[in-house]
């Protein structure tokens, strides 16, 4: 969903801007992508990481649950979330 959202929202901002040359605009767009799919990245496997150690780094209680989503270990509802990042 949110690959879907973000670059949608990318390219509004990027016409608001109104570059004046298409090159520039072509390039603040692919940098746009780019950080947002890295920052993306980096929150899923910060949540990844507080999920397999049992630590609470953003201050709550742990709110997954494997066994509520059908996952026999936490490791395999991770590898799950992973992929559901590439496709």
């Amino acid at each position: 969903m949110i690959n879907f959202i973000v670059p949608t929202i990318s390219l509004y901002i990027t016409a608001f801007e109104k570059w004046d040359y298409a090159s520039t605009r072509i390039k603040n767009e692919i940098w746009k992508q780019f950080l947002t799919t890295m920052l993306n990245l980096v929150i899923v496997c910060v949540l990844s990481v507080e999920f397999l150690s049992n630590k609470d780094y953003f201050g709550r209680g742990s709110s997954i649950i494997s066994e509520l989503y059908g996952y026999s270990c936490n490791e395999n509802q991770i590898a799950t979330v992973f992929a559901k990042l590439v496709l």
